[in-house]
């Protein structure tokens, strides 16, 4: 039983679609290769970061207030790197002070064999 266009022609069959059953043998095959390929990835990725790395899109020019947005992030830029320079300047002032405290107990300390033999000599 075939049906007819209207312009007098047949239709032809639809086909059967194909059906996605694999064999266990083939869906273990691949998800091995994926395991190798993300592996590989992560490879490449640590030996040359900068080329996995995401770029920023940007700001499309069409976009309203652009100029301002522009000065927003930037203003959040400088201020995170004020931040971290005033972390690091604290963390290098903690450090010396440290090392200070730790100078200030060792002479305070009793004197070593050396300091002694200098001392008598």
């Amino acid at each position: 039983p075939t049906s007819w266009k209207s312009d007098g022609r047949k239709m032809g069959k639809i086909p059967k679609k194909k059906s996605k059953r694999l064999l266990v043998k083939d869906k273990h095959k691949i998800a091995k290769k994926v395991r190798q390929h993300h592996s590989k990835q992560r490879r490449e990725a640590k030996k040359n970061p900068n080329k996995f790395k995401h770029k920023d899109p940007g700001i499309p020019n069409s976009w309203p207030f652009k100029q301002e947005l522009l000065a927003e992030v930037e203003s959040a830029r400088e201020e995170e790197r004020a931040m971290h320079e005033r972390a690091r300047a604290h963390k290098e002032a903690l450090r010396q002070r440290a090392l200070n405290q730790k100078a200030a107990q060792a002479s305070k300390a009793a004197p070593s064999a050396k300091q002694l033999r200098d001392a008598s000599a």
